[in-house]
C-alpha cells in the first residue's frame, strides 16, 4: 500500500507511476507464461481447479454464481457454468461498459453458453437483448468468480489494468470473491495501490 503520510502530490504521482509500470511489466511476463502452457497440462489443471471450486462450502451454500466466461488462456470456467446450471443455480456473467469513460460491470443471467456473444475486446458476454440483469440484492448472496492475471499469497490480485472488477467489488456487498488461476501466475509480492481489492480465496490446480 502507498503510505500517504508526509507525502506531497509529486511524490504520490511518482509512486503511482512506479506501481503502474511495475504492474505492466509483471502482467506482460505472466501472460507470456500462461499462453505458453502445454495444452494437455492446461486441461489437467482446469480439471483440478474445477474440482476445487465445486468442493467449496461456499459453492454448496449459494444459489447464485457470478463468473466470467474464460477467454484467451484464462483458467476455464465453462465447465463450472454448466455444472452450476445443472445444479439448479442461477449463473450470471459480466458485461463491460466503458461508455461513460469509467470501466463498469453489470452481470446478466444466462441459461446456457448459447446466451453468450462476442463483447468488449472479443470477450464472451451475455446477450443483453435476451438475458435478465442480475439484481443488486442478488449480488449480496452470490459466489463471485474473478478473473486475474497474477496473484500473491496475501490475496492481492493483478488484473488486466482497466479496473473493472476492483470497482465492482468495492461497490457491492458480497459473501466471497474467488480468484482462479494457474500456479504459474503466482507472484512473490504484487505491487498494490489504494484501489486494489483483495480476494477472499484463490484457487489453483494445486491449492
Amino acid at each position: 500500500m502507498i503510505n500517504r503520510d508526509n507525502m506531497n502530490g509529486k511524490e504520490d504521482k511518482i509512486n503511482k507511476d512506479d506501481i503502474a509500470e511495475s504492474k505492466k511489466q509483471i502482467r506482460k511476463h505472466i501472460l507470456k507464461l500462461r499462453s505458453a502452457m502445454d495444452d494437455k497440462l492446461r486441461r489437467e489443471y482446469d480439471e483440478a481447479i474445477f474440482e476445487r471450486i465445486t468442493a467449496l462450502e461456499e459453492y454448496g451454500k449459494t444459489d447464485i454464481i457470478l463468473t466470467y466466461a474464460s477467454y484467451n488462456g484464462e483458467a476455464d470456467t465453462y465447465r463450472l457454468i454448466e455444472r452450476a446450471l445443472a445444479d439448479g443455480k442461477k449463473v450470471g456473467c459480466p458485461v463491460s461498459d466503458v461508455g461513460s469513460g469509467v470501466p463498469l460491470l453489470d452481470f446478466y443471467y444466462i441459461l446456457s453458453q448459447d446466451d453468450l456473444t462476442e463483447g468488449y475486446k472479443g470477450i464472451p458476454e451475455p446477450d443483453v437483448n435476451k438475458c435478465m440483469k442480475v439484481h443488486y440484492d442478488d449480488i449480496s448472496r452470490a459466489l463471485i468468480i474473478v478473473p486475474l492475471v497474477g496473484y500473491d499469497d496475501e490475496g492481492n490480485r493483478l488484473g488486466y489494468g482497466m479496473g473493472f472488477y476492483d470497482r465492482f467489488l468495492a461497490g457491492h456487498e458480497y459473501p466471497v470473491a474467488v480468484g482462479i488461476a494457474y500456479s504459474c501466475q503466482r507472484c512473490e509480492k504484487l505491487p498494490v495501490d489504494e484501489y486494489d481489492v483483495r480476494l477472499d480465496i484463490i484457487i489453483t490446480e494445486g491449492e
